[in-house]
């Protein structure tokens, strides 16, 4: 992108070379004239490019940073998996007593064998996972 500009300035400079010429004294003028307004313009140009992809990086950046999955673990949160499946545990029902699960936090991992499992317990609904084409 610098590159064309630069090769576009390069042009528009021959070009105000060849205007200048015997007696063309004010063509030069006019010349010299345009090409500094259509420099700016480039300039201007060239700006607001950069600027709006910089603006699209960092919105790509915070999208990204959304879809972290250590995210939830440095708030402390942790991920369960049940050994024998490999399986991530949702459910308190899905363990029996003397399953050994892995419990990943954010700075490493606990290895565990269960003692009890309490089943009937309804989940929370604000942390039920969505049914269909939502997020989850």
């Amino acid at each position: 992108m610098a590159e064309d500009a630069g090769r576009r300035l390069a042009r528009l400079r021959d070009r105000l070379d060849r205007t200048v010429g015997p007696g063309g004294r004010l063509d030069a003028d006019l010349a010299r004239d345009r090409t500094a307004r259509l420099s700016q313009r480039l300039e201007a140009a060239m700006e607001r490019i950069v600027r709006d992809r910089e603006r699209a990086l960092r919105d790509a950046e915070l999208r990204l940073a959304g879809l972290d999955p250590m995210a939830p673990l440095a708030r402390g949160y942790s991920l369960t998996t049940l050994i024998r499946t490999g399986k991530f545990l949702r459910r308190a029902v899905d363990a029996a007593k003397g399953d050994k699960i892995e419990v990943m936090v954010y700075e490493g991992t606990i290895r565990a064998e269960v003692t009890e499992a309490a089943d009937g317990a309804a989940p929370c609904p604000a942390r039920e996972p969505e049914r269909g084409g939502g997020r989850r």
